[in-house]
């Protein structure tokens, strides 16, 4: 057995645990968790607090694969109705669904809302469809845990 495979096995490279860094954070009931990959310093995160999550430039509300979104409406704050089909960013989620749940329903149970419409404000709420009451959601930190991606070195959206 030649030295340097000897070696790649002791240390156990590129498989060793030590390569990743996970480090988890909290900003109010949100929590991120930053994964660092030591081998190619590349940075991964991701945002989470309830049914919400971070996904590059929108937030998304993940409401379960069994519910249809597709006729859902949201309001930021005291502003107006929105139908979520109308948004490129929850058009976006709904086409990468794939197979049968594709056909089934198409929505996933997914609705994403752009941070640049909610990034300032402090409730979105949503309405799944008119069988269902109205569902308030505290984004009111979203500013905080920008601002805190950015200090631990996570590209913030």
């Amino acid at each position: 057995m030649s030295i340097p495979l000897v070696l790649a096995l002791l240390i156990g490279w590129p498989f060793h645990p030590a390569q990743l860094q996970v480090k988890q954070y909290r900003v109010g009931r949100w929590s991120i968790e930053r994964t660092l990959d030591r081998l190619t310093a590349g940075v991964r995160c991701s945002v989470k607090f309830d049914r919400m999550r971070l996904e590059g430039k929108d937030l998304v509300v993940d409401f379960g694969r069994k519910i249809d979104t597709t006729d859902s409406v949201y309001r930021i704050d005291d502003g107006l109705v929105k139908l979520t089909q109308n948004s490129e960013a929850t058009r976006r989620l709904w086409q990468a669904q794939e197979g049968e749940a594709r056909l089934t329903n198409p929505s996933g149970g997914l609705i994403a809302v752009p941070l640049t419409e909610i990034a300032s404000a402090s409730r979105l709420i949503l309405r799944i469809d008119t069988a269902h009451q109205p569902i308030k959601l505290d984004v009111s930190g979203l500013p905080r845990v920008m601002e805190k991606m950015t200090v631990i070195g996570c590209s913030a959206p």
